[in-house]
């Protein structure tokens, strides 16, 4: 009986741990997207990035559109390669909404790859301080979700160091880094933190709705094992 109930948490978290992946860049690649248009508002940059007559700036918009294209046609390789080229351009919010889109289709096959991408990201501080958490809190799910036994526990640490200021009341990314932080209670046997947390967000009527399921059903999964 035990042995099933054990196969029925690791069932669980690996639903739980595709879904999060899966639906963590589909719920805010738009926003890192209107971040970052934002700030080429607030910059001055938003009609030089629009204006015809800036060639550089025409061409790495038609660059940046036509990639897009192709991560919608499915064909990543090439997609890949041109947000890869386009994360080295002078234009620094160009390049830096490359970079996640560059994590984003590395981290499908290559997640160490797309975790340095990431922590490049966030310790770039010339990157607005909210794109910097996002990259952090991208890099963080991607170590939890690929956890190497050997070094566990410092992975462990390290990401409940990293997320506890970006989970504060007052954090943009708090919901997020709240879930990680219980995820990474959860993998610590802190069943009794990941309760609380995983309560504490189930009654949390500003939980994004994407996010609200899995909550959910992490919440049932600790109350049966307890």
């Amino acid at each position: 009986m035990a042995d099933k109930f054990d196969e029925f948490l690791e069932e669980v978290e690996g639903d739980i741990r595709q879904e999060r992946l899966e639906k963590l860049w589909h719920q805010y690649g738009k926003q890192i997207v209107a971040v970052v248009v934002g700030a080429l508002v607030l910059s001055g940059g938003y009609m030089v990035w629009q204006s015809q007559q800036h060639k550089q700036s025409q061409h790495l918009s038609e660059k940046f559109v036509g990639a897009q294209n192709l991560i919608m046609q499915g064909k990543t390789s090439e997609a890949l390669g041109v947000m890869q080229d386009l994360s080295k351009a002078s234009h620094k919010h160009y390049a830096v909404l490359a970079k996640f889109y560059e994590a984003y289709l590395v981290g499908q096959k290559d997640y160490k790859t797309a975790e340095e991408v990431y922590k490049t990201i966030s310790n770039d501080h010339g990157v607005e301080k909210h794109l910097r958490d996002l990259a952090l809190i991208f890099s963080v799910s991607l170590s939890l979700d690929n956890l190497n036994p050997e070094i566990q526990e410092k992975v462990l640490e390290d990401a409940l160091k990293n997320l506890e200021p970006l989970a504060q009341p007052d954090q943009p990314w708090r919901h997020l880094a709240l879930e990680l932080i219980g995820i990474a209670a959860y993998k610590k046997n802190d069943l009794a933190k990941a309760t609380e947390i995983f309560l504490k967000l189930a009654q949390d009527p500003e939980v994004p709705e994407a996010m609200r399921g899995r909550v959910q059903l992490m919440t049932q999964t600790l109350a049966s094992s307890n």
